[in-house]
């Protein structure tokens, strides 16, 4: 649509693009907020390794001091045995102990494994933050770009049928105005193209009636000349151009009467 205002076809045309449009950019939008929420996976993934890794150094500690309690459990038992002069039974903590030296020897093992991991994954996890972030940005400024162009373009089609019901109220006071002013309705002079038919349509009105052919009357037509110079004016500051594309004016007779066809097709002349 240009600077002048718009056709109901024009407007009909771009309200389906603009639906068009929205409906397409809404679609891309829910694209991009998918691919958002996909954009953290990455950083999930590495926070649960440096949890893991984490726990897996924690362990170690764990087994030593269940270690320490079950030998001092021995130590008692053995001091009680003593005291009572009978042999000490220690079978059952000497295969616990056993049992939890083993499974110290394995978490010491994790517990390096995971104290070497722990500064790589650490570096990671900020590295996968700061591209999450980054990617993020540019999703977000993508969403904004797309909700910003079909904003625009809502707002450009509402502006425009707000100039078209302005310039629909102007015209219809102002086919209202002329048509009182020749005595006809305002229907008779807003259906014709352009202000030389309306012209002509006044002319079928009862005032103008000796105009229209036999027994033309020269003595009213100064009269005549005026209010249609004047119907011109009025019918022309609406908008409405006074000579059809492609056609040629030849409004008056030789005898200075109205032409019946006042124009030609330009492929006529």
């Amino acid at each position: 649509m240009g600077s002048s205002t718009a056709t109901i076809s024009e407007l009909t045309k771009a309200n389906e693009a603009v639906a068009d449009l929205s409906e397409k950019t809404h679609a891309e939008i829910a694209k991009l907020g998918k691919r958002r929420v996909k954009v953290a996976a990455p950083v999930r993934k590495l926070q649960s390794d440096l949890e893991r890794v984490r726990a897996a150094i924690g362990k170690s500690a764990g087994i030593v001091e269940d270690i320490a309690a079950l030998k001092a459990q021995r130590r008692k038992e053995a001091g009680t045995a003593f005291a009572e002069e009978r042999p000490a039974d220690t079978t059952r903590l000497d295969a616990e102990i056993r049992k939890k030296e083993a499974a110290l020897a394995v978490a010491r093992t994790e517990d390096e494994a995971a104290q070497a991991a722990l500064p790589l994954i650490k570096q990671r996890l900020e590295q996968a933050r700061i591209a999450a972030v980054a990617e993020a940005e540019q999703i977000d400024a993508a969403v904004a770009r797309l909700l910003k162009t079909v904003t625009e373009s809502e707002n450009h089609l509402i502006d425009e049928a707000i100039r078209f019901v302005c310039e629909r109220a102007r015209r219809a006071a102002a086919y209202e105005d002329a048509a009182s002013h020749f005595s006809v309705e305002a229907e008779d002079v807003r259906d014709w193209p352009t202000s030389n038919y309306a012209v002509w349509a006044a002319l079928d009105s009862n005032r103008f009636r000796p105009l229209r052919g036999d027994g033309f009357d020269d003595r009213i037509l100064p009269d005549w000349k005026a209010d249609r110079d004047m119907l011109i004016k009025k019918i022309e500051a609406a908008g409405v151009p006074s000579i059809p594309r492609g056609m040629k004016a030849n409004r008056w007779l030789s005898n200075g009467a109205p032409n019946p066809v006042p124009y030609l097709p330009t492929d006529m002349q």
